[in-house]
């Protein structure tokens, strides 16, 4: 046996045997913790799209005054994007160009009614697209893509914005009021807006596409019918950033305005004037 090497007591080696069998009950409790934890974000994660699209559904209601409707919506982390999917907004309770809450009722008396309305609709079968009654917006598909470091850095950099299948619907009754005048009334500032104080917040949209729009208008006050249809719009990039204040933003739009077609192809500096 080499000197300077001990074997130590049996009391010792002992000892020892528990000291290692505490550290591996206690490794074992941590990662079962751990796997709990796990498992549970799992859970919120996989629950949080529905909580969220209910929120969605009462909070837009509740601010708009209209019944909103959510059919889907999807979270993802990787890449950071949100998708929206069967996304309508009706018509304004009480009929059109319903006066806001401080012409009569409370904002509550409001909320409970148009809650209730999208409670009824949600409970009833789901039409199909082309039964819908024309509300004032409805957007079949709609994903926004971001970049999370650009958030930590906050200077937002959307990378994908995409809008599919997007209708708006507007009308003007014999006398002249507008179906949004509801809208206008609700969202009218009580002031003037305060000058902004700093520079303004930096952001970057990267790749907007627009697809299968229509924009419909019903004149009843001259009895005439409008319509812009198939409406395309491709933006690849557009920034507020000065040190993109000499990059060329080119842009392609093409429609039907009344069954004509009409397509238009653009480029501008829109921050060479700023450099």
């Amino acid at each position: 046996m080499p000197d300077g090497f001990l074997i130590p007591p049996r009391s010792g080696r002992r000892a020892l045997r528990r000291e290692s069998g505490g550290v591996v009950r206690l490794m074992a409790w941590l990662l079962g913790v751990l796997g709990l934890l796990c498992v549970s974000l799992l859970a919120a994660w996989w629950a949080a799209p529905e909580q969220l699209r209910q929120q969605v559904e009462l909070r837009g209601t509740e601010a708009l005054g209209r019944p909103v409707r959510l059919e889907q919506l999807q979270l993802s982390l990787l890449p950071l994007r949100v998708t929206l999917q069967g996304l309508a907004v009706g018509e304004a309770v009480g009929g059109r160009g319903a006066a806001p809450s401080a012409h009569g009722q409370s904002t509550a008396t409001v909320a409970a009614t148009v809650v209730g309305s999208v409670a009824a609709t949600a409970a009833a079968p789901a039409p199909a697209p082309a039964a819908l009654t024309p509300g004032l917006l409805q957007v079949q598909r709609l994903e926004v893509e971001v970049d999370p470091w650009s958030l930590w850095r906050r200077e937002p950099e959307v990378t994908r914005l995409l809008v599919e299948g997007w209708s708006v619907h507007l009308s003007r009754s014999a006398s002249g009021a507008w179906s949004v005048d509801d809208l206008l009334r609700r969202f009218r500032p009580a002031a003037p807006p305060a000058p902004q104080a700093g520079p303004p917040m930096l952001f970057t949209l990267r790749d907007l596409d627009l697809r299968g729009g229509r924009l419909s208008l019903q004149d009843g006050q001259h009895g005439q019918r409008h319509e812009i249809s198939q409406l395309q719009l491709s933006l690849p990039w557009w920034s507020n950033r000065p040190a993109n204040a000499q990059r060329e933003v080119q842009a392609r739009l093409s429609l039907r305005v009344n069954g004509a077609p009409v397509s238009l192809q653009a480029s501008a500096w829109p921050l060479r004037a700023q450099a």
